[in-house]
């Protein structure tokens, strides 16, 4: 029932139109005796308190999810592109990387020196004891050994081989690069490089000899070392990265000595990680721990944790993964081919999710929310209900036949075999409603333009009341946000008095 004014017009002929208050009493007054012969069909309610729920239903077509458009977070040059058109793919799997042998050495490297921080506060932690003194020591000495071979076969071996007159003042590469910076460093460091490993190599026979704050000053010493290797490997890196291929240097042999380069930058990190223990658990069997001490290591593995953090985070921006499971149905790019931030070249549709695009009015899309949950019926399976969720709101209208309504998404939450784009869905959207709530049957209700009232009963006096009227649910039950208090009583009109 919309109310007893717009009945009551039926009853006038022509419509009268009240504007003033004197008016709109005398209006109540014909209202109140027109439905006072009429009370037979009418039946007293008592306002109560109680829940109203709402929903907004609409007719919609399934479709697929739309699909995902996908690139880098950072730029460069793709590296490896295992999928094409077509492919199914599993969520979290691999679709595309860049070239980034560079960041995976970061992250090792920042992966090594956490390891080498997180031994140190283990150290603090659990004290000096003397008798490690000697273990200590010997530790160390291997380390810098270690670290001797490990830095010899990188400059020696793996540098030396794309290097001519390696060790000479004047040495050259191999090929030609499109850098010539870049070139120039290489070779001013691999000339540092051969000094500095004499200097070391002579150094050694030594060690077993000196004290032990002597052996943790050559610790550091052979660290400082090692961090100038890892500068010259860097540099050979970014040589090859712009050598030019030839028919005497191809582009397979260029590659292989970046792989051999990869190699000696891990040896070196080893020998790095494993200096830096050995030499920080002499350091502490020597000096012993204060707490200042174990508050600033754990300081320091917070930092080490942080530059983890930060190089996994470089590294996942190389990468593309599937954030879904779903099918590629584009791939423009090639192996090589160098792409910019946040460019798309890869699109994927889900397999598992399908959504529902339905329009709704005007009036009604101002109660509606993305994240409100619906229940949809499919024609195609009578009696099944459907859980989603309105993901989306257009926020422009559609204009269709001159009447304005605005597009709304639902996705379907959970996947069902029975779904298929296509089908016909009734959308019921729950937008709510209010509980402990001022109710009344919906047939109370009296309209008048934008103006509502009901009929309050009171000593046998009917006085038309105006009302504000909240959320009207599929059950008939009206909820009053104000004009009428719990225990009034209300007239009912129900289907008899239409």
């Amino acid at each position: 029932m919309k109310g007893i004014l717009s009945k009551a017009q039926t009853f006038l002929t022509p419509p009268v139109v009240i504007g003033s208050a004197f008016g709109l009493a005398c209006l109540a007054i014909l209202l109140v005796s027109i439905y006072a012969s009429r009370t037979p069909s009418a039946q007293t309610v008592v306002v109560t308190r109680g829940s109203v729920t709402g929903a907004v239903e609409t007719t919609g077509t399934v479709s697929a999810t739309e699909s995902i458009d996908l690139g880098f977070q950072r730029g460069g040059m793709i590296g490896t592109l295992p999928v094409i058109v077509g492919s199914q793919v599993a969520a979290g799997q691999l679709l595309a990387s860049l070239s980034n042998g560079d960041l995976v050495a970061a992250r090792d490297e920042a992966q090594a020196a956490l390891q080498a921080q997180q031994a140190k506060l283990a150290d603090l932690q659990a004290g000096v004891r003397p008798e490690e003194l000697g273990t200590a020591r010997v530790a160390v000495e291997q380390a810098i050994a270690s670290g001797y071979i490990a830095a010899d076969d990188a400059v020696h071996n793996k540098t030396d081989q794309f290097i001519n007159n390696p060790r000479t003042v004047q040495p050259t590469l191999t090929f030609l690069t499109t850098n010539q910076q870049i070139t120039t460093n290489t070779l001013a460091l691999r000339v540092s490089a051969e000094s500095m490993l004499s200097s070391w190599h002579d150094t050694l026979p030594s060690l077993s000899n000196v004290l032990d704050m002597d052996l943790i000053a050559a610790a550091k010493t052979a660290r400082d070392h090692l961090n100038d290797v890892n500068a010259l490997l860097d540099a050979a890196a970014a040589s090859l990265t712009s050598a030019i291929p030839t028919n005497t240097i191809s582009s397979a042999v260029l590659y292989g000595y970046q792989t051999n380069i990869a190699a000696a930058r891990a040896n070196v990190s080893a020998a790095l990680t494993t200096l830096n223990s050995a030499e920080g658990h002499l350091a502490l069997d020597v000096a012993g721990a204060t707490s200042d001490q174990v508050a600033a290591q754990e300081a320091a593995v917070a930092a080490a944790q942080a530059s983890l953090d930060a190089a996994n985070v470089d590294l996942a921006r190389s990468v593309i993964r599937a954030p879904i499971a779903g099918t590629i149905v584009r791939q423009d790019g090639n192996v090589g081919e160098v792409v910019a931030a946040g460019q798309s070249f890869i699109s994927l549709n889900s397999n598992a999710h399908f959504e529902v695009k339905a329009l709704v009015s005007e009036v009604d899309m101002a109660k509606i929310k993305t994240g409100q949950m619906a229940t949809v019926r499919l024609d195609a399976y009578p009696g099944s209900t459907f859980s989603a969720t309105v993901v989306a709101i257009d926020p422009s209208a559609t204009v269709t036949s001159g009447v304005p309504a605005y597009k709304v998404t639902v996705q379907f939450t959970d996947a069902d075999a029975r779904i298929k784009a296509g089908l016909t869905a009734n959308l019921s959207i729950d937008i709510g409603g209010a509980n402990d709530a001022l109710v009344v049957p919906e047939s109370a209700i009296i309209t008048q333009g934008t103006q509502t009232y009901v009929l309050v009963i009171r000593g046998g006096v009917r006085t038309l009341t105006p009302v504000v009227v909240g959320t009207v649910d599929d059950s008939g039950n009206a909820q009053i946000i104000s004009g009428i208090s719990e225990g009034d009583r209300v007239a009912a009109f129900g289907n008899s008095a239409q």
